[in-house]
């Protein structure tokens, strides 16, 4: 009997002693308009919400590397640090003469060799990646996901039908094109899932926000471009890095000594180097009919 109690025991505690490896963790803008929970379990997710609404819902981010690791899934938080910048500098040549960089930030430590730093500001939200192993980390592919509620609205800028084609590469066609285009409204889970989307793409959730999607500050990485994948649910796409480059391009039949573009003819499934910090994703916020540009 006293085996069979102690068995029943165990059972119960299993749950409980999962349930304390999952952490999670928030921060909020200065002014507290804007919450960004980050859970890290199995999975890395992160969601945010303003006073009012949820803007985006519980979505996972990862990067797979070449050695096999992937951060985001079963990573192990080493460390905790939170920080506030208040800085003001002179823009010279923009709209406004000066520009405040306000926000609360918090970086998340794992013991795999790698960060996870998110930052809140009054009207945005921005993460990033950051290698802490010395030299450089090859990336083999990335999940960056943004899942919103029914009824949103997408504004999306598709890419433009091109003549090169990548048999075998998902997507790989759309890939070289000229980033020009109109964007077109349509309700999220009416977007074309098909077609790809470069940024910025803005959406505008059910509640009235808009929420613009942008990427910086990247270096020896390739852009995002977006798709999407479920109902309400937008996935980010890159492209492969090249293995063959000979001239030629977009216009290859319009050549000049000034303008040299480059056509890639193979690609390999992946393989950006990442040394340090160098992949962002920031998403903007803002109420209905105020321009924002992150």
């Amino acid at each position: 009997m006293k085996k069979l109690f102690l068995f029943l025991c165990l059972l119960f505690l299993l749950p409980t002693a999962a349930l304390c490896r999952d952490k999670t963790y928030t921060i909020q803008s200065p002014d507290c308009s804007l919450t960004v929970t980050i859970g890290c379990g199995d999975r890395i997710v992160y969601s945010v919400r303003s006073d009012t609404n949820q803007i985006v819902k519980p979505s996972p981010l990862a990067l797979r590397l070449v050695s096999g690791e992937c951060w985001g899934r079963r990573s192990r938080v080493a460390g905790v640090r939170r920080y506030r910048i208040d800085e003001v500098y002179d823009a010279p040549v923009y709209k406004k003469r000066k520009v405040e960089d306000r926000c609360n930030g918090i970086v998340i430590d794992f013991r795999e060799g790698f960060s996870l730093e998110f930052r809140a500001y009054d009207d945005a939200v921005a993460y990033r990646f950051v290698a802490r192993q010395p030299g450089e980390v090859l990336v083999v592919g990335e999940e960056a996901r943004f899942r919103f509620a029914p009824g949103a609205v997408a504004f999306v800028p598709y890419v433009r039908d091109t003549p090169c084609r990548h048999d075998g590469l998902a997507f790989g066609e759309q890939f070289m094109q000229s980033f020009e285009n109109t964007y077109t409204r349509t309700p999220l889970c009416e977007m074309d899932s098909a077609r790809l989307a470069f940024l910025p793409l803005l959406v505008q959730t059910a509640g009235g926000v808009n929420v613009c999607i942008t990427d910086a500050d990247l270096e020896s990485y390739p852009g995002m471009f977006l798709h999407r994948s479920g109902a309400d649910e937008l996935e980010g796409i890159f492209a492969p890095s090249p293995r063959k480059v000979v001239p030629g391009g977009y216009h290859s039949k319009n050549i000049q000594c000034n303008i040299i573009q480059a056509l890639i003819t193979k690609s390999d499934c992946g393989l950006y180097p990442v040394a340090g910090v160098n992949i962002n994703r920031v998403k903007g916020y803002c109420q209905p009919n105020i321009a924002n540009l992150v």
